[in-house]
């Protein structure tokens, strides 16, 4: 019995041994390899960007904020972003309760006023009656006074000039009460006038107030296609954001006819960005699609990378073509062609490696690899042109091979 069991366990370990020995070894991981081939080498510089119209139409809320020392007004609603709208179509509200206190404001002072010019007519027609009175009265005086110097005609001389300075004094005081009369009539005419004024006054700054409080309602101007607008930190202005009366535009409907791409282009490659440069225009959103543009503008200053002491440059492409999938505000992934040259021997920029100023490649040879001296030509974020050192459709390593330690490089010969 415990022979069998001694077989047994000898079996097991001698079946554990071969498998160690002849299945457990390590398998090299096959090498990742591409040919070296004629291709038309594109230099271009790689960019991300976002897509917004060439021409586009503001929705501006109210332009006269300021003018009533309303500095600051909150969007209390807009509709959703990308919504097709017609003239006339609700677009957005303001919050009114920056504007609600200066119309009661206004209203209390037009009460005032109001009661102001009451008091000043009544005031006037008091005034200008008493006055009529004493000129009705002098006007009695001075038949009275006739009277006394008809009366005295058989009076002495004395008595009868007496009766004349009397009549001449009367009718003296009844020019002045009549001069009195006119400048009074002069003052409650200024007066009223005055009052008029400040009722009008108040009463104009209540409608202005009613029409700017029901501008803050919001329409659409023409038909189109509704895209929020940046405020002065890139963020859209939506609900909750504060609305300017500096800058009082809330959105924007796109003429979706002409189309441009916005990038920033960072201040080592702009020296390479120039005007009418052809781009391919990729989209995020749609990976299939491409389109041709071409750049238009570049940005003569830099400016600061938000969050960064980085400067970047402006630039502007157009498309050429459009394709109605395509919207503003969507990401582009933009490839700005510097130079193109044909027909050049290119391998993948993986399979090139350095040391200090010395450039080499892994090259299949049969079943070896060698470790190649290569002169490289331009590079760009893809591949590099060769030069010297490779010939067409030789196999290149895009990963350093197991040996590369013990392998030396072959020097280009002279």
């Amino acid at each position: 019995m415990k022979k069998k069991i001694t077989i047994l366990i000898f079996a097991f370990l001698s079946l554990i041994l071969v498998y160690l020995i002849f299945f457990n070894k390590k398998k090299e991981q096959l090498p990742i390899t591409a040919e070296a081939q004629k291709t038309d080498f594109k230099d271009q510089v790689l960019c991300s960007g976002e897509l917004l119209a060439e021409f586009s139409e503001d929705i501006n809320g109210p332009t006269s904020l300021a003018r009533f020392n309303i500095y600051e007004v909150k969007l209390q609603d807009i509709i959703a972003e990308g919504t097709e709208v017609k003239k006339g179509d609700y677009i957005c509200s303001l919050d009114k309760s920056a504007i609600s206190p200066k119309i009661n404001e206004a209203n209390e002072s037009l009460v005032k006023a109001k009661s102001e010019l009451t008091k000043t007519s009544l005031d006037t027609a008091l005034t200008l009656r008493e006055a009529r009175v004493e000129i009705n009265n002098q006007f009695y005086e001075i038949e009275q006074k006739s009277l006394v110097l008809q009366q005295s005609k058989y009076e002495p001389p004395a008595t009868i000039r007496q009766a004349e300075l009397e009549l001449e004094k009367t009718k003296r005081e009844l020019k002045i009460k009549k001069e009195d009369y006119r400048l009074k009539q002069e003052k409650q005419i200024a007066l009223m006038k005055a009052a008029n004024s400040d009722v009008q006054v108040f009463q104009n700054r209540v409608n202005e107030l009613m029409a700017l409080q029901n501008s803050f309602v919001i329409n659409a101007p023409k038909n189109g296609l509704v895209i929020y607008k940046t405020d002065w930190n890139g963020r859209k202005i939506k609900s909750g954001s504060t609305i300017s009366p500096w800058n009082p535009v809330v959105a924007s409907l796109p003429n979706l006819s002409s189309m441009l791409t916005k990038t920033f282009i960072n201040e080592v490659d702009i020296r390479k960005i120039k005007k009418n440069q052809l781009v391919q225009v990729g989209f995020d959103a749609f990976p299939n699609i491409k389109l041709p543009g071409k750049v238009i503008s570049v940005a003569n200053m830099g400016e600061a990378q938000h969050g960064s002491d980085n400067k970047v440059f402006e630039v502007m492409i157009k498309l050429e073509k459009l394709n109605p999938a395509i919207k503003p505000g969507m990401s582009t992934s933009n490839a700005i062609l510097i130079s193109e040259i044909k027909n050049q021997l290119t391998i993948p920029l993986e399979a090139v490696y350095s040391d200090h100023n010395l450039s080499y490649a892994y090259v299949k040879n049969g079943s070896t690899i060698d470790k190649k001296e290569i002169k490289l030509g331009a590079v760009n974020e893809n591949e590099a042109i060769i030069l010297k050192g490779l010939n067409e459709k030789e196999t290149v390593l895009l990963t350093e091979p197991e040996s590369a330690k013990k392998l030396s490089i072959i020097r280009l010969t002279k």
